[in-house]
């Protein structure tokens, strides 16, 4: 890793810090929760606090991102010209069932939600776009691997160990070939209780520009199970109208 990437890295360490910490913190509470040298750290603060992206207040100097952060953060995601086009369908979607809505992208062997709305209920699924997440045990992994040509997905499973996150999990290739086929004859794929054993989530792949995302819907067992049949129509009537108007 070059200096200017891990720069980057500690960076962004530092904001999930103060995510993580909910309050303020010292120079050396950061460096601890950061793994860093006080003397790496004390750079990257300063850059941040001339930047205007940190305050620090009292005797101690304790340290908290200011609102400039969320500014940038609104900006940019009130502008982004990709969610931008279907994100009232999403935000209906969310209203319309009460659960969580995610979107996401296959990112090198899992995948990352680039976009998520939380149900409004309190008990629920919480999801944070940047996330990583398994391809065989999530719905919206199982929508990924059956975009994968034959030979692809032969490569990707090759070798791998197939996780057991949960006793429902699938975990050889066989089994897997089997549920993507059912997803593939149903056009959507479905993941109950195999990420964690009281969560059910059903996803959609939507082809856009040579490329394509996922879409889904996860809750608790109890409220989703009854409703799939409903839940896949809803997602299978977004994805033909993303397809048709992209």
């Amino acid at each position: 890793m070059n200096a200017t990437v891990r720069s980057a890295d500690r960076a962004l360490m530092i904001f999930e810090a103060f995510e993580a910490a909910k309050c303020q913190l010292t120079l050396r509470d950061l460096a601890i929760r950061c793994d860093l040298p006080v003397s790496s750290c004390h750079g990257l603060v300063q850059t941040l606090l001339q930047r205007g992206y940190l305050y620090s207040i009292g005797s101690r100097k304790e340290l908290y991102p200011n609102s400039r952060i969320y500014s940038l953060a609104k900006t940019i995601v009130e502008n982004d010209p990709f969610i931008s086009r279907f994100s009232a369908d999403l935000e209906a979607l969310r209203n319309e069932t009460n659960e969580t809505v995610t979107v996401s992208k296959r990112h090198g062997d899992g995948l990352r939600y680039i976009y998520t709305l939380d149900s409004l209920r309190p008990v629920r699924y919480a999801a944070k776009p940047g996330d990583l997440r398994a391809l065989h045990s999530t719905a919206n992994g199982k929508a990924i691997l059956s975009m994968m040509s034959p030979d692809e997905f032969e490569q990707w499973v090759e070798g791998r160990a197939l996780e057991s996150m949960t006793p429902r999990t699938i975990t050889t290739k066989e089994g897997l070939l089997q549920d993507l086929e059912k997803g593939r004859e149903c056009g959507y794929f479905v993941a109950a209780g195999e990420y964690s054993i009281d969560l059910d989530a059903i996803a959609v792949p939507v082809e856009l520009h040579n490329d394509f995302i996922t879409i889904s819907l996860a809750g608790p067992t109890q409220r989703v199970a009854p409703l799939l049949s409903d839940f896949a129509q809803r997602l299978l009537a977004i994805k033909q109208k993303l397809e048709a108007s992209i």
